[in-house]
């Protein structure tokens, strides 16, 4: 069963010339019930940021404690 999450950075953050803020929200599907977004290494959710907002938070070198998440479903 896949679970949907909403995932968000959990203040303004400006490493390496990339800004992420609070207000970034992305929505992520992972198809295995899982019970926090970045389980797959964080790669959906880099892929979320890629789509939306043209950043990959990885080179900002954010781990995924510095993000808030909820489960949708």
């Amino acid at each position: 069963m896949a679970r949907v999450f909403k995932v968000w950075p959990k203040r303004v953050m400006r490493t390496n010339g990339i800004v992420l803020t609070p207000e970034m929200e992305v929505t992520v599907t992972m198809r295995n019930s899982t019970s926090m977004p970045f389980s797959d290494g964080g790669k959906a959710v880099q892929e979320a940021f890629l789509r939306l907002y043209n950043i990959d938070y990885k080179k900002a070198q954010v781990s995924f404690g510095a993000f808030d998440w909820k489960a949708l479903d």
